[in-house]
């Protein structure tokens, strides 16, 4: 069956964007960091920095610079990861080896996924760097209760 051309009454309004006589739109600069987040992470930064060296390689897939095993090159950069990264829960843990990983940036992007829940990067942590490891002073730095994350649940997923 063929169809007719559809016809309109009027034509169609443009958005009011497009009705511009070539003005160019303002644009007002966002602030990308607040001065205390900004603060807060350059305290940090000494430690992370540290904490990249000590380990050096991806705690996940075992890449580091030297060696690179992710096509992108960028993927091989090693990082720090905070556990508890929701909110302002990411400021408080920016310098806890308790809430931290070391990872890839590949691996660091992928642990954001729901394959990889918070108990899980828990248990990463606890095989690891057992020393580094206390959900106690985990579970206090969350907050929500002593016993929001129990050990039970983080050794079902023991590497």
């Amino acid at each position: 069956m063929k169809r007719s051309p559809l016809k309109r009454k009027a034509p169609l309004k443009r958005t009011p964007l497009k009705r511009s006589r070539g003005d160019a739109l303002k644009r007002t600069r966002i602030k990308p960091q607040s001065e205390r987040t900004r603060d807060r992470e350059a305290e940090a930064r000494p430690w992370r920095q540290q904490r990249v060296k000590d380990y050096g390689k991806c705690w996940i897939c075992g890449t580091c610079p030297e060696k690179p095993i992710h096509p992108i090159a960028d993927h091989n950069r090693i990082c720090v990861h905070e556990i508890a990264n929701v909110g302002g829960m990411r400021q408080r843990a920016m310098d806890k080896p308790f809430a931290t990983l070391v990872l890839c940036w590949k691996c660091n992007l992928d642990v954001e996924g729901p394959e990889w829940p918070e108990v899980r990067q828990l248990a990463l942590l606890q095989s690891k760097v057992p020393e580094d490891y206390d959900l106690v002073a985990y579970n206090e730095l969350v907050g929500f209760g002593p016993n929001r994350i129990e050990q039970w649940e983080v050794d079902e997923w023991r590497f």
